[in-house]
């Protein structure tokens, strides 16, 4: 992913921003996992955020978030996305 997709991207998608900085966390299911990487590190730089990415089953959801705030660790993401699956569709 270069600078200006990414600038593309969240142009088209600009909660994402909103999101990371109310919740300090944010799940992404539209960016191929050869995008991710650089996305993280792009969002991260513009936000001024240490961010570190994950993708979790069941949906395999990438979410992105700052691995220092409180709810952020890895049993807490992983019961977060187990919720979203049951409200987002059948496990």
């Amino acid at each position: 992913m270069t600078k200006a997709e990414f600038e593309t991207y969240l142009v088209a998608h600009p909660q994402i921003s909103r999101d990371l900085e109310r919740e300090r966390r944010v799940w992404v299911s539209s960016l191929p996992s050869t995008q991710i990487e650089r996305f993280t590190a792009f969002l991260g730089e513009r936000l001024g955020m240490t961010l570190a990415f994950r993708q979790i089953e069941p949906e395999l959801e990438f979410v992105l978030y700052d691995p220092e705030a409180a709810g952020n660790g890895s049993n807490d993401l992983l019961t977060l996305a187990q919720q979203r699956a049951g409200e987002y569709g059948p496990l």
